[in-house]
């Protein structure tokens, strides 16, 4: 991000979170897949490009591995959904059996297919995708698809209880606008476009029935249970309203710098 900010070149650790979701029918989803174990194993496009950074990276086990040590198989896994295809959160669908689909975003496989070896420059591999079924969500359709707040949003199971929403901007191909923050969003494939997104998610996040979890917040990490626990709960706990400014932690050396 930019511009600098005293004390925060770095940090020290963030999470790439993944989550399973039931239904009440016992229909299961996992959302994201974090880092995949063998990350010398992702695309060569990927492979060859993080020895060239300075990320730490700490995983011992995929998510496959951590269901199936609390009892479920992957097997029961009925998609596995790609928030979006960036290398820290796609993780090893190939992990799953060929019974998983995948479910991407609209306008993914005319953007991202073919994967690698066929495509070398890929940041996703053939493997990830190929002998399954890969559901690309139409947000522009008319079955199921809603607004939630400023977002379209698709009803998974058609009985109002998961929603995809469409937020562009972080792994997108257009986009419009800008805004006065702290920092310039910098790690974005339209970052105009990723700014109004995140601005129409504050609407949502001031809300008291809902809880916004980022992906790679290390507060979320740190404050909530893990699985096999549950989130359910998690308003009853007072989580969301405990973390929903939790993040400014991390900034305390900016604020100290600014005498604040």
């Amino acid at each position: 991000m930019a511009p600098p900010v005293p004390g925060l070149e770095t940090f020290e650790s963030s999470p790439s979170l993944s989550f399973l979701l039931e239904h009440p029918s016992g229909r299961k989803l996992v959302w994201d897949l974090g880092i995949r174990k063998d990350f010398h194993n992702y695309s060569k496009a990927i492979a060859d490009y993080i020895p060239t950074t300075n990320y730490d990276i700490q995983v011992t086990k995929n998510v496959v591995d951590i269901l199936e040590e609390n009892g479920i198989t992957g097997s029961e896994i009925e998609a596995v959904i790609w928030s979006h295809w960036h290398w820290d959160h796609i993780g090893d669908p190939a992990s799953f059996p060929p019974s998983t689909d995948l479910i991407v975003g609209q306008g993914f496989s005319e953007a991202m297919l073919p994967g690698y070896p066929a495509n070398p420059a890929s940041p996703i591999r053939e493997s990830d995708y190929s002998g399954r079924r890969l559901r690309e969500i139409d947000f522009k359709g008319v079955d199921g698809v809603i607004r939630i707040g400023q977002f379209p949003a698709f009803d998974y199971f058609g009985d109002g209880s998961f929603y995809l929403l469409d937020s562009p901007g972080h792994a997108s191909f257009r986009g419009r606008e800008t805004s006065d923050t702290l920092y310039d969003m910098t790690f974005g494939h339209d970052i105009p476009l990723a700014t109004k997104t995140m601005q129409q998610l504050q609407e949502l996040d001031c809300a008291e029935n809902v809880f916004v979890i980022i992906a790679h917040d290390s507060t979320v990490r740190d404050g909530v249970a893990h699985f096999p626990q549950s989130l359910n709960d998690w308003q009853a706990k007072g989580w969301g309203k405990q973390l929903k400014w939790a993040f400014l932690r991390d900034l305390e050396p900016y604020f100290r710098s600014k005498e604040l």
